[in-house]
């Protein structure tokens, strides 16, 4: 795995059973994204785009004969800085959308043109990860987010305000770690007690430039957390420690990334649900790095919002 602020070295191997004549050994590193789906129905049919990105090819040596046995080549290359995280994204539904596939990956190709009659090219081929690295990173923020709303029973009966607040202590985190939220609900003027809280990480990866189809965006919930409300009249404070990871396949969560073809960002949905009333919805904006990223907040800027201001919609 490589940073984009590293020079990728590696070394490759090759073997040779009987003295031959190599006309040419070359490596190419390649950076490529792809984004496929099935449609549904009776006759189904698949869409798949990709974009090569990075290409470059470094020759290792020029004709020549080699003995039989093993040879070895080092080599190295400069990635570029503004390379996007490696990403996948694999067999997610949507709509009509079905087996969707989203990846960006990294490959290296050792080639070997060879002057033999039973032969003419020899390959082998290595995946790689890259992601940024953490000296590209943006400003980081702790955030504290407030929502507030008068509390009708059965959308008709007024049970007075109700304030929730919720606090994080940055919003930048690499995936596979955990966000510690602070959820302080203020019902000191409300005669409801809260049924419940609860906290999602949700994901939304904008699709785009995929040919005649419409951008179209696919959201997904990846987990959910249930914690208790304070009593009617009361004020209450829940810390909830949410990890970066897909509950189902416990997994670090995919970066935030913009490409050519999708956009992929990351936030918390807050929802604290009074008794027989609409539930008050607050959203936290996190950005998520990839998770072999090393990071640490040097300084952080501390921004206070109305949860009017966050990103996205106050559903997924």
């Amino acid at each position: 795995m490589f940073d984009t602020s590293k020079q990728r070295k590696e070394r490759k191997k090759k073997k040779l059973t009987k003295r031959s004549f190599c006309a040419a050994l070359a490596v190419i590193i390649q950076g490529r994204e792809e984004v496929a789906w099935d449609e549904g129905g009776y006759s189904p049919v698949t869409n798949a785009f990709d974009k090569i990105f990075l290409q470059h090819k470094i020759e290792l040596t020029l004709s020549t004969f080699y003995n039989a046995g093993e040879s070895e080549y080092r080599f190295s290359f400069q990635l570029p800085s503004d390379l996007p995280s490696s990403f996948e994204l694999i067999d997610v539904y949507s709509g009509t959308a079905e087996r969707l596939r989203v990846r960006v990956k990294y490959l290296a190709t050792v080639w070997l043109r060879a002057d033999s009659e039973s032969v003419a090219y020899l390959n082998a081929e290595q995946e790689f990860t890259v992601h940024a690295p953490s000296t590209i990173t943006p400003p980081v923020q702790s955030l504290e987010i407030s929502a507030s709303e008068v509390v009708h029973w059965l959308c008709c009966i007024n049970r007075g305000n109700l304030q929730m607040t919720i606090e994080i202590p940055k919003d930048v985190y690499p995936a596979g770690e955990v966000i510690p939220l602070l959820c302080l609900v203020d019902g000191s003027a409300c005669k409801a007690s809260i049924k419940s809280i609860s906290v999602e990480l949700v994901e939304d990866v904008l699709l785009r430039n995929l040919g005649e189809r419409a951008d179209w965006t696919v959201t997904r919930v990846l987990s959910t957390q249930h914690v208790e409300g304070p009593t009617a009249g009361q004020t209450g404070e829940q810390a909830v420690s949410v990890g970066l990871v897909e509950n189902e396949k416990e997994a670090p969560v995919n970066p935030d990334e913009s490409t050519h073809f999708f956009r992929c960002m990351h936030r918390l949905v807050v929802r604290c649900k009074p008794f027989l009333a609409k539930s008050i919805v607050a959203e936290v904006p996190v950005r998520v790095l990839h998770h072999n990223t090393s990071f640490s907040a040097t300084a952080v800027r501390a921004l206070r919002m109305p949860a009017e201001a966050t990103f996205g919609s106050k559903s997924p």
